[in-house]
């Protein structure tokens, strides 16, 4: 098999797995396997580095946002124990709807810090349905 060959091999096979990443609708650019001057090999080489670093940065952005929505998911859930342990189950679960919605973290400790200060129900109420 000689160069051109194999060089028609090989973008037929990049090409099938580029389309299986990017869809069929996705365009496939191999004009990157001859560019620069060290060839084909230093650019595929590269791009492949380039791939692998975009993958690892959209794995890590994926995972850092599926744990804070996890993380808030456990603290609502810990704030409404907190609530039904101090004022009941029925102030918990009148409570539940809007603790829901709560999405930043700040909100979430103030209401676990109320609480704590608050002495009665009513109170609590009060002060969780203002914040």
């Amino acid at each position: 098999m000689g160069e051109t060959e194999l060089l028609d091999s090989f973008e037929a096979w990049i090409t099938q797995v580029l389309v299986e990443r990017t869809g069929p609708q996705g365009t496939v650019d191999l004009d990157f396997m001859t560019e620069g001057d060290g060839g084909m090999s230093s650019s595929l080489a590269e791009r492949v580095r380039k791939w692998g670093d975009e993958l690892n940065q959209q794995w890590l952005e994926k995972g850092i946002e599926q744990e804070r929505r996890a993380a808030l998911e456990r603290e609502r859930a810990l704030v409404l124990r907190l609530i039904a342990r101090r004022f009941g189950s029925e102030t918990a679960d009148r409570l539940a709807p809007m603790v829901a919605t709560l999405s930043e973290p700040e909100r979430i400790t103030t209401l676990a810090e109320a609480v704590v200060e608050c002495e009665t129900a009513g109170d609590f109420v009060a002060r969780a349905e203002k914040a």
